[in-house]
């Protein structure tokens, strides 16, 4: 669930930022006018979010268009997901929207270049987010990976942040490395616009280790035996926008570190 509720976040912080281009009346007739200006946010914007009690995460790059007080904001790198509807009025901005059954709800300002507020779910997750705008999208992929180690097994949306399941993290690296601790589980995550190239994963023992469980990944039967440069693409789904995770079942083995070997592609 945190992965989808963290793209939306992300898309939410967009749409906050989302400032309607108000284009005043010229005209110089009598009756009501209204003082406040809408702002306009048409553009690209690197947003970062943060739920309460984790860190920071981001950016993640979104194009807002704008038609008076209605925005539109669509992921500037990936053109699977539908657009996300909002409206702004002055500097302000609120939007929600529903997926797999929680209702997302943000609210922000917009100052000038940046935009900042708060959101929350109906799942009762909260947080703030942030964003800049950008002249151009960096839609690069990069290849930093994280590693977790935890007693439980795992699966499914929950594989996506061990760290909310009680995990501990042992380190994060972009290359073939050694991560200490004795746990009977290792998950191996990358976060969105990231994708992991893994090859093997060798305990303590010196035993290789393969994975049955999943998320986001291609080619996961790759995993496993000696090194020989055929691997795992860790958040290979989707061009690699929205993370992914495979899960080590060391149970039972008591091992004290694991080696996670990594190649180019």
């Amino acid at each position: 669930m945190m992965r989808f509720l963290k793209v939306l976040l992300l898309l939410i912080g967009i749409s906050f930022f989302i400032v309607a281009c108000g284009s005043g009346d010229g005209g110089g007739g009598g009756g009501d006018s209204d003082d406040t200006t809408t702002v306009g946010v048409s553009g690209d914007w690197k947003v970062w979010h943060t739920e309460e009690g984790q860190a920071e995460e981001g950016p993640d790059y979104m194009t807002f268009t704008q038609t008076g007080n209605d925005i539109t904001i669509a992921d500037s790198c990936y053109s699977g997901d539908s657009p996300i509807s909002g409206t702004i009025n002055g500097t302000s901005i609120s939007f929600s929207w529903t997926e797999d059954g929680v209702t997302i709800t943000a609210t922000g300002t917009v100052s000038g270049n940046t935009m900042s507020g708060q959101y929350s779910n109906t799942d009762g997750e909260s947080g703030t987010w942030r964003a800049e705008k950008t002249s151009e999208p960096d839609c690069s992929v990069g290849s930093t990976y994280e590693v977790y180690g935890g007693e439980t097994y795992l699966s499914g949306t929950d594989g996506y942040n061990p760290e909310e399941h009680g995990y501990t993290l042992l380190g994060t690296a972009s290359s073939t490395q050694t991560f200490s601790g004795s746990y009977s589980y290792y998950i191996i995550v990358t976060r969105p616009v990231n994708i992991a190239y893994v090859d093997t994963v060798q305990g303590s023992n010196g035993a290789y280790y393969g994975t049955n469980t999943t998320g986001n990944t291609t080619d996961y039967t790759n995993v496993g035996g000696a090194p020989d440069g055929n691997s795992a693409a860790v958040g290979g789904l989707y061009n690699g926008t929205s993370g992914g995770y495979i899960v080590i079942d060391a149970s039972g083995d008591s091992l004290s570190s694991i080696t996670v070997y990594v190649s180019q592609s």
